[in-house]
């Protein structure tokens, strides 16, 4: 009797040991499912969460063509999901999401004029450039620190500078109240600054460009002003209208922020081709195309061919350099040409009133 009560209790251990190894690979799999379901769900939310941007849409590579990148970012030990965004209307910026799955927690970086775009994630590491208006790159990681993201640029080491040029910058940098915008200049409060240290007739000697726009339009104002050879620095006088008249009608060509400006050599005269906008509001645009130089110490601006928008670009007027009406094929003609005109491209970096130091004056200057 006691023989059959052991034997039924070792039977009833094995079946029961059977059954539990039955039933493990079942457990296994169900987890597995319900990781891979929670994942998906994840994304889900993530994208719930970007639609709450408005305008926005993912930026994209070959490697993540959705940018949704599952990584333990934040090492609870549980995969978190992180993409970068392009958001905004008329202005842009590019903002990286994090979304911690396991605690449902969004973390970003990013906004207003500082952009930061995903590159490459390789063994853990997310590279990122950021972009800071109106013309600032830097390449470096982004990392999970104290329950946010934090940006940390690459180190780099600045290439020494000529003394040929070392001693300008110094200048440039001792003569800051000469060049600096101030109420002499006749700009109103609702237009902003930014300055470059330039060289655009590649005469050796160091300009500082001064540029003011209107924040709701395109009209501009430019000062250059240059180093001299005894070590000061002077305002270089200009062909162009004085704005404090109408700002509006003053032909101030622009120099784009963020973009190359295209130029042509002639004669030894380096020309930059531009562009000046005369603006009326909606009613009315006036549009000049030509090159912008520096002559004999002096700010020199050719008129190409010009273009009169009016009635909100219902009726159009073209005119020649002369200011003489022309048709419009005789305009198409004048600026296909100006605008194929150009030896080679030139990146100005500007810097804000507010970046005013000798890092940004020295880093704005480039010799190539």
């Amino acid at each position: 009797m006691k023989r059959k009560i052991i034997s039924l209790v070792l039977a009833a251990a094995v079946l029961m040991s059977l059954t539990a190894c039955d039933n493990a690979p079942a457990e296994s799999s169900e987890s597995a499912t319900e990781t891979t379901l929670d994942m998906e769900q994840a994304i889900r939310d993530l994208d719930e969460y970007i639609g709450g941007y408005g305008v926005a849409f993912r930026m994209s590579s070959d490697e993540y063509p959705e940018q949704n990148i599952i990584y333990d970012f934040t090492g609870d030990g549980y995969d978190d999901v992180i993409t970068d965004i392009q958001h905004g209307s008329g202005y842009v910026v590019v903002t990286i999401v994090l979304y911690d799955v396991y605690n449902q927690v969004f973390y970003t970086l990013g906004e207003m004029d500082h952009s930061y775009t995903i590159k490459s994630f390789e063994d853990g590491v997310l590279n990122v450039e950021e972009y800071i208006y109106p013309d600032s790159y830097t390449t470096g990681t982004v990392e999970f620190i104290n329950d946010e993201l934090v940006f940390i640029p690459a180190s780099s080491v600045r290439e020494p500078i000529d003394e040929e040029y070392a001693w300008q910058l110094q200048t440039i940098y001792d003569n800051i109240d000469v060049w600096r915008l101030s109420d002499e200049d006749n700009v109103e409060p609702d237009w902003y600054c930014v300055y470059a240290i330039t060289d655009f007739d590649q005469d050796g000697l160091l300009e500082v460009c001064k540029r003011a726009e209107y924040n709701n339009g395109p009209v501009t104002q430019l000062w250059i002003y240059e180093v001299t050879s005894d070590g000061s620095i002077v305002e270089l006088e200009s062909d162009l209208e004085d704005p404090s008249v109408d700002y509006r009608s003053s032909n101030y060509p622009d120099f784009s922020i963020g973009l190359p400006v295209s130029y042509y050599q002639d004669g030894g005269v380096y020309r930059y081709l531009v562009h000046d906008c005369h603006s009326y509001g909606i009613t009315c645009v006036y549009n000049d195309y030509g090159y912008l130089s520096i002559q004999d110490n002096r700010i020199v601006f050719d008129v190409v061919c010009s273009e009169l928008a009016e009635d909100a670009g219902t009726v159009m007027t073209y005119y020649d350099a002369d200011g003489n009406e022309i048709s419009e094929a005789e305009y198409e003609a004048l600026y296909n040409e100006y605008n194929s005109n150009a030896d080679g491209n030139a990146w100005i970096r500007w810097f804000f009133d507010s970046e005013i130091d000798m890092d940004h004056i020295t880093d704005s200057y480039s010799p190539s």
